[in-house]
């Protein structure tokens, strides 16, 4: 009897657990990876923009160690990957 009790309180748990939690889908995974490429290609372009209508001494580094380019290779790879 005590075990027929768990297995109902943990089915409960569980069912209220799913109800909570969103299921993500594959294509969603892969819509935000598209959406954080395009918000990275976006300040590149966004500082170029800066860069071209202001001083040199006004200038900006979009990217100073490198980490946006290799974010940016890395969700490429991703999505040649899955041929989006």
């Amino acid at each position: 009897m005590k075990n027929s009790e768990t297995t109902e309180t943990e089915t409960r748990a569980e069912a209220s657990k799913s109800a909570v939690e969103p299921v993500v889908m594959r294509q969603d995974l892969i819509d935000r990876v598209i959406k954080q490429r395009d918000e990275i290609l976006q300040i590149f372009s966004d500082v170029e923009h800066w860069n071209s209508t202001h001083t040199i001494f006004e200038q900006i580094d979009p990217d100073p160690d490198g980490e946006l380019k290799r974010m940016l290779a890395g969700l490429e790879k991703c999505l040649e990957k899955e041929g989006a």
